[in-house]
């Protein structure tokens, strides 16, 4: 039997995630755009939103605090020591909730990782009608680099072939912009001068703290002026669907 279709990481590699992801520049003002999309786009305010392939769930944990009722799925939250009343175990393939039972799921950087097609074909399965996807996935092809590999990543998306995968499982595209638009110049050069710029990607997991907080103050930007503007893209491009 083949693996299940689904992000899997050893319980390590899921401490060093959430240490990583505490205050890292592209990780925390992610968390709150997110939360900030969730509260844009939400019909009721109490209905339930789980986060497929949540990780070590430091984005539930964000949005419950801001007020919405989040839950979270990975393979791994038995191991990893996650609170069994909001994390349940599942994969990507197999989700654990009968047919059009859920208002809201989250995809946030899952889809590069597996089978879009039978990822995203769960989830329409699990979505009640006129629910909600929302999905991150990081953008451009050809910003491909070592960073993909390390990470796992089968493919990095256009907003075409984003939207393609979208409505080829039965959802509609309600959205579609970009995160990190402000840094994609400085992504773009250390791309294109790899030797110059060794060890650049290595940069991007673990900057200098002053290099952090510049980058941070850059993305912040985009948070604050979220919904009023929305760039067409970014090194990543998070999207907003709906199951008819």
């Amino acid at each position: 039997m083949s693996p299940p279709d689904t992000v899997t990481f050893p319980k390590s590699r899921l401490k060093v995630l959430a240490d990583l992801q505490q205050h890292h520049f592209w990780h925390s003002p992610r968390r709150v755009l997110i939360g900030k999309t969730i509260n844009y786009y939400r019909p009721i305010t109490s209905s339930r939103f789980v986060d497929v392939g949540c990780g070590n769930g430091s984005l539930v944990t964000h949005l419950r605090r801001i007020g919405i009722n989040a839950f979270g799925i990975d393979p791994y939250a038995e191991t990893a020591g996650l609170d069994p009343q909001i994390f349940r175990v599942g994969t990507t393939d197999r989700l654990p909730f009968s047919s059009e039972s859920l208002p809201m799921v989250g995809l946030f950087d899952v889809l590069e990782h597996v089978d879009d097609n039978i990822c995203l074909e769960e989830v329409s399965r699990v979505l009640i009608p006129g629910g909600l996807l929302f999905v991150s996935v990081p953008a451009i092809p050809w910003l491909w680099s070592e960073r993909d590999v390390r990470a796992g990543h089968r493919r990095r998306y256009t907003r075409a072939s984003l939207r393609i995968a979208i409505e080829s499982a039965g959802l509609r595209v309600l959205d579609i912009f970009g995160y990190q638009a402000l840094l994609l110049p400085l992504l773009v050069l250390s791309r294109l001068r790899p030797r110059q710029l060794a060890g650049s990607t290595a940069a991007e997991d673990r900057p200098a703290p002053w290099l952090d907080r510049i980058l941070s103050l850059s993305n912040w930007l985009e948070v604050r002026v979220y919904p009023c503007l929305r760039p067409p893209l970014g090194s990543s491009l998070m999207a907003v669907c709906q199951k008819p």
